[in-house]
């Protein structure tokens, strides 16, 4: 067993040696500190990158500075995606509950390479460097790029306590559906929208009042952010 050990610390140190001299042998990525050129910097470095380079650990630095290691690797993370947080064209900040989500009004011909490139930021943070992120996102988030992986702990289903954590308010509301038994429900809820999500020429009823309730919370989590959601999660299998 003592060595069994010894072997284990061997390798690992070799391994991380090997690392060590992989991460020399790479170009700095050097990209710009304020949050709107270190977006770009960003964008443009990831851009048609094979799959292989993507998995690379990162050799990153600041622009005129001389520090590197696993202390700058961290601050890069977090200002790309303090970066990102601050563009409103990919997160949408949800005050009261002090979280983000994609808009459901993204470009998307504009998002689709921003979205893949947070998914590789992610991807990378998470997997690769380590790097745990601030608790910017609902654990809805992980949860849908657990789904995109195809991993046996993502939900199945979608309910009101996840559009709780994005739409406190229309859960609560969805709620109040579910749990009204009178007649006149139709009438009575008529206008919370139904035809967003294509209920339109279908009638609220007792008997139908789950399938509105769980369609319409579909349509607010994935539907209308579908492209967003999986770009990231494209770009996070591609890294981590």
């Amino acid at each position: 067993a003592f060595r069994r050990g010894c072997l284990m610390i061997d390798v690992a140190e070799e391994l991380y040696r090997a690392d060590q001299d992989c991460l020399r042998s790479h170009q700095v990525f050097s990209v710009r500190r304020d949050p709107q050129h270190i977006v770009e910097d960003f964008l443009a470095h990831w851009e048609d990158k094979k799959e292989a380079y993507i998995r690379r650990r990162l050799n990153v630095g600041f622009e005129n500075e001389v520090a590197r290691g696993p202390g700058v690797v961290r601050e890069f993370f977090q200002k790309v995606m303090e970066g990102f947080l601050q563009d409103d064209r990919f997160f949408e900040f949800k005050p009261q509950l002090r979280t983000y989500w994609p808009p459901p009004d993204a470009d998307v011909e504009f998002s689709r390479q921003g979205y893949r490139a947070i998914g590789v930021l992610m991807g990378k943070a998470l997997g690769v460097e380590q790097v745990l992120f601030p608790a910017c996102f609902p654990t809805l988030l992980y949860d849908r790029l657990l789904h995109f992986l195809g991993s046996p702990l993502a939900k199945p289903e979608l309910g009101l306590e996840d559009l709780s954590q994005i739409e406190d308010a229309v859960a609560n509301g969805l709620r109040e559906v579910l749990e009204y038994a009178d007649d006149d429900i139709g009438e009575k809820y008529e206008d919370l929208g139904w035809e967003r999500a294509g209920l339109d020429s279908c009638e609220l009823s007792q008997a139908t009042k789950e399938r509105f309730v769980s369609t319409i919370v579909r349509w607010m989590l994935v539907d209308r952010c579908q492209v967003a959601l999986e770009e990231l999660g494209k770009g996070f299998e591609l890294s981590a």
